[in-house]
């Protein structure tokens, strides 16, 4: 799973958007675009396979909604990071939880989206 934070200062939100949609389509990896406030904007739709979940269960719910809750202070050091000025992406092993209950485990990569 790759949830994006948003494009650093100064970058266009469509741009965002368009390289998301441009980018999930790519390789076999599980996209989530999320806002500075971690809400999901967009879902791959293997993404949303892995979740269990329907766009409409996802759009504008905060990721940690979706993350098992002994993993979301990993998922906040993930974004720290990601977001700072020292690294342009973080990784870590989480796991998401489905509506069943069901643990999935994941490698979360976080980076901020390029720039244009």
């Amino acid at each position: 799973m790759d949830p994006h934070p948003p494009a650093r200062q100064g970058a266009q939100p469509a741009d965002a958007l368009q390289w998301f949609d441009t980018t999930s389509g790519l390789g076999s990896d599980l996209f989530l675009l999320c806002d500075e406030r971690g809400r999901v904007l967009r879902a791959g739709s293997d993404a949303l396979l892995l979740l269990g979940r329907r766009w409409n269960e996802v759009r504008d719910v905060p990721l940690a909604r979706f993350v098992h809750p002994d993993d979301l202070a990993l998922v906040g050091t993930l974004f720290a990071r990601a977001t700072g000025a020292r690294e342009d992406h973080a990784a870590g092993r989480v796991r998401c939880s489905t509506p069943d209950g069901d643990e999935v485990p994941t490698e979360m990569t976080v980076r901020p989206l390029p720039v244009h």
